[in-house]
């Protein structure tokens, strides 16, 4: 098995940099953490697979780290290591390019299990926006946070880190999956503090009315649950999913993500004020053309729902560029 032949080849550390090739940059100490928590009682597969390889592989990891984390001042968000601000606050979004002089910023919010790493080529792709990607906790420059657990609470964290900035000029959003509705929420907390959204990308995502917390149903989301329907969806390689190691690192956010969205219920509120674009996969197991649709109750602006070829990840291999330029700079 692929995942077998990595843990002979070195274990956690060839694992991590499949990992980071997806999910972005991971916290070296935060890594070293894991490992010891690893070996301090391992299994026989766990300490094959946490055995130190001393590589090019802790060379890449290292100059991953130091390009996201060097402090430098990237179109207002300055980049500290790992994930902290002034006074060691959270540093809630990366900026992929900055274009001080852009007409819009557009934010970017990941799916569940997802880092800022997913929209790493949309900086360069849309040239037109000053681009920025949310980091949730747990991932990338932040595993060694604890997970969030409550959306809500979530999104308005990261609403007050935004709000200073979105008065200077247009900010849209734009979310995956999860990252929908936690736009959809950051933009409600925004509003509530009378700042509007320029425009809401809703991808992938049943509108927020749909959703029904329910805390059974969230309790019940184990490490086998989540893999079956990790591999339904299309993100994830299957034969990592039965790897320890790898599990013991990436499962207890993916699991806490899984868990927080299937406890979230929107809860009545007035409509947003920004335009609403819905975004769907012809082919997406999880998400209809209507619960798409449904999104037009979400705003009192305008709306409009788009179907593009693929299933639910089906931005990975043909991201929607074309639909985002149109729609927030006509």
């Amino acid at each position: 098995m692929a995942a077998q032949r990595q843990i002979e080849r070195g274990g956690l550390d060839e694992l991590l940099a499949d990992f980071e090739a997806a999910n972005g940059p991971v916290d070296p100490d935060a890594v070293a953490d894991k490992r010891a928590k690893l070996t301090s009682n391992p299994t026989e597969a766990e300490a094959a697979a946490v055995a130190p390889r001393g590589s090019h592989r802790g060379c890449c990891m290292s100059r991953c780290q130091h390009t996201v984390s060097k402090g430098l001042d990237r179109g207002g968000v300055r980049t500290r290591a790992p994930g902290t601000g002034p006074g060691g606050g959270m540093v809630w979004t990366q900026c992929m390019e900055s274009r001080p002089f852009a007409e819009q910023r557009l934010v970017c919010f990941p799916h569940a299990g997802g880092s800022p790493y997913f929209f790493r080529g949309w900086g360069k792709a849309l040239s037109e926006f000053e681009p920025h990607a949310v980091c949730y906790p747990g991932r990338a420059e932040r595993i060694a946070e604890s997970p969030a657990t409550d959306l809500k609470k979530m999104a308005r964290q990261i609403a007050t880190a935004l709000g200073p900035s979105m008065e200077s000029r247009p900010t849209a959003f734009f979310g995956h999956s999860m990252g929908a509705i936690v736009a959809y929420e950051t933009a409600c907390a925004l509003e509530d503090d009378g700042i509007v959204t320029a425009h809401l990308f809703a991808s992938g995502a049943r509108a927020p009315h749909l959703m029904r917390g329910d805390a059974a149903a969230a309790a019940g989301w184990d490490d086998e649950s989540i893999a079956r329907s990790l591999i339904e969806l299309g993100g994830t390689d299957a034969e990592l999913l039965h790897n320890p190691a790898f599990l013991e690192l990436v499962m207890p956010y993916i699991g806490a993500d899984f868990r927080m969205l299937s406890a979230y219920s929107a809860g009545e509120r007035a409509p947003l004020g920004c335009a609403v674009t819905a975004l769907v996969g012809t082919s997406d197991p999880r998400v209809a053309p209507e619960q798409a649709d449904a999104w037009r109750e979400s705003t009192r602006g305008s709306f409009r729902r788009v179907s593009l070829p693929g299933d639910h990840f089906y931005l990975a291999a043909d991201p929607p560029y074309a639909v985002i330029r149109e729609a927030s700079l006509g």
